[in-house]
């Protein structure tokens, strides 16, 4: 019965033996036979007590005390399957880890722990692997060879690496099951094979429940371990399986030279750099995430993306003013200002990536690579980017940023990029046109108003209505864009009067003198209407130099050519404004 249950390679080789040769060259047929027999005892629940004496008197070569305790323990466990009393059980396995503990050289740890998951005792597994490990490497020589940078030469120290990480895959194996089952659908229906009801649930399946404590179970205790290359092996194990967010959450004095070890040794390993950032900002040590995040900022190369680049030096701002909240050097402040700046002028990066990308450019992604592939300098973005390609907005945000005042270089880009706007809309009628360009006009405006010196109002408000004369634009949206962009009713009531009093010729060129004078006599009417649009407090004063300009407005018509249905018509329009002008006095 025993020779049945051997292999068949094993039948076969035991038929081909005389006695002599067995018991010269047999013993490891014999030590198959003595396991098959230690199993039948288990197959059958028989103890194993009798046979295992039995067996150390008659032949203590080939059965040692070792064999023994293993079978002893063998038998715990497969006792411990049958038994239903919850406490029994537990003791019973308990018995059997120590056993085990104590012969862990001679265990198939790898079938042992298959056993023990079978009767969910998921702690014996941590315990026993890691006593294990301990045994199998009593030295720790692979932690001084995995301190010393794993070198190839160090065979002995490369041996015990491998002979701990075998015990401790066993433990993430046991983590990598209960996860799979607890993220599986609980007993998720299948095609029936034969018709009836559908079968009972399986009484001994893993609840998803029960694998998600006993997860949290295994590895709160695999944390516990004062095991460092475990420790080691528990979080490489989490990077592979993508459970990051789960690695930040270890609170383990391990943990910062783990990473900072394999960020050391990979370099070019950004997901390494970005836990080690997360980690220690997740510990607030502010002041580090920050100078991580902006070496991570400086990178060359085209594994990280402009975007990104900006993303992390919003991120190293944000450190680097929480550091300074908490500790108020000098250093940090100097930090924080450079990483502001830093942050102004990648933002004109990104701007003018994405005005060049809308481009038909000869050779775009060389282009658009070199913008992606590190952070540039102000002076370098004007020089080979802005300028060659003509992107106006861009060298005005340039300009701007480094604080440069070329009044008529600033005028230039405004007009530019006025005419490059009213060129990209020359198949759209009027009131399009005029929307694109106040959209543009109103985004910009809003960006530069408070630095005149960047928003040239009187040079702006001149040349659109040079332009808007040109293409016969409604006489109210250059002033109602404004309006838009911030700029207050009294002071376009200047700038539009001094523009009147300067009596350029343009208008008489484009045979429309009366044009600013129907423009302003609509603005006057738009206070006249809504005088809420100008505060309380300067209103009255306001009212005043307005009805004051009417009159010099009327007595200029009516010193043209009072006949032109034109004029009359806009002296009526200017007496109806000083009307309900004089009335808001």
């Amino acid at each position: 019965m025993v020779y049945e249950t051997l292999e068949l390679g094993q039948q076969n080789q035991l038929k081909l033996l005389n006695f002599r040769q067995f018991v010269v060259n047999g013993k490891e047929l014999c030590g198959a036979l003595i396991t098959c027999l230690i199993n039948r005892y288990l197959g059958d629940n028989a103890t194993t007590d009798a046979v295992s004496s039995r067996l150390r008197e008659v032949c203590p070569a080939l059965y040692s005390s070792e064999d023994a305790v293993c079978s002893k323990a063998n038998e715990m466990l497969q006792t411990a399957k049958s038994i239903q009393n919850k406490f029994e059980k537990e003791k019973l396995l308990r018995d059997a880890l120590q056993l085990y503990k104590q012969i862990p050289l001679q265990l198939n740890l790898r079938v042992v722990c298959e056993q023990f998951s079978a009767v969910r005792f998921f702690d014996g597994i941590v315990d026993l692997c890691l006593t294990a490990a301990s045994k199998r490497d009593p030295q720790y020589l692979a932690l001084h060879y995995y301190n010393n940078n794993e070198p190839p030469e160090d065979l002995q120290g490369q041996q015990a690496y491998i002979n701990r990480m075998d015990c401790y895959q066993c433990i993430t194996d046991a983590l990598k099951f209960l996860l799979s089952t607890c993220q599986s659908h609980p007993q998720a229906p299948s095609i029936p094979k034969s018709p009836g009801p559908p079968p009972a649930p399986d009484p001994h399946r893993l609840s998803n429940a029960d694998a998600e404590q006993y997860a949290e179970q295994v590895f709160q205790m695999a944390l516990g371990s004062v095991d460092e290359m475990f420790h080691v092996a528990l979080y490489d194990w989490l990077i592979t399986e993508r459970l990051t967010e789960k690695l930040l959450e270890v609170q383990s004095s391990y943990l910062e030279s783990y990473l900072k070890r394999s960020a050391t040794l990979q370099p070019d390993n950004i997901q390494m750099w970005d836990l080690l950032w997360k980690y220690y900002e997740k510990n607030r040590n502010y002041s580090s995430a920050a100078r991580i995040l902006a070496k991570l900022a400086d990178r060359h190369g085209t594994d990280i993306s402009l975007q990104q680049r900006l993303e992390y030096i919003s991120r190293a701002i944000m450190c680097a003013k929480s550091s300074s909240m908490r500790t108020s050097s000098a250093t940090d402040g100097e930090f924080l200002h450079e990483m502001e700046e830093k942050m102004e002028v990648a933002r004109i990066q990104l701007q003018i990536y994405d005005t060049l990308s809308r481009l038909n450019l000869t050779h775009p992604d060389e282009v658009l690579s070199r913008l992606n592939s590190e952070l540039m300098d102000i002076t370098t973005l004007y020089g080979e980017f802005a300028d060659p390609f003509g992107l106006s907005e861009c060298k005005l945000a340039i300009i701007h940023c480094a604080g440069h005042y070329d009044p008529t270089l600033v005028e230039s880009l405004w007009q530019d990029i006025v005419e490059k706007e009213l060129a990209t809309s020359v198949s759209v009628p009027p009131q399009s046109r005029m929307a694109t360009l106040s959209k543009k006009l109103v985004h910009l405006g809003k960006l530069y108003r408070s630095t005149e010196r960047y928003f040239p109002v009187s040079f702006l408000v001149k040349h659109l209505e040079r332009r808007s004369c040109e293409l016969n634009f409604d006489p109210k949206w250059v002033f109602r864009t404004m309006q838009d962009i911030g700029i207050t009713l009294p002071k376009l009531q200047e700038i539009y009067d001094r523009l009147f009093k300067s009596k350029d010729p343009c208008w008489h060129a484009a045979r429309k003198p009366l044009h600013l004078l129907n423009v302003i006599c609509h603005l006057l009417e738009c206070f006249a209407d809504s005088p809420n649009v100008v505060p309380t407090y300067e209103r009255r004063q306001f009212t005043t130099l307005c009805l004051d300009s009417v009159a010099a407005y009327l007595v200029e018509l009516q010193s043209t050519s009072v006949t032109d249905t034109t004029v009359r018509s806009l002296m009526g329009q200017f007496k109806a404004v000083q009307a309900k002008l004089e009335r808001m006095q």
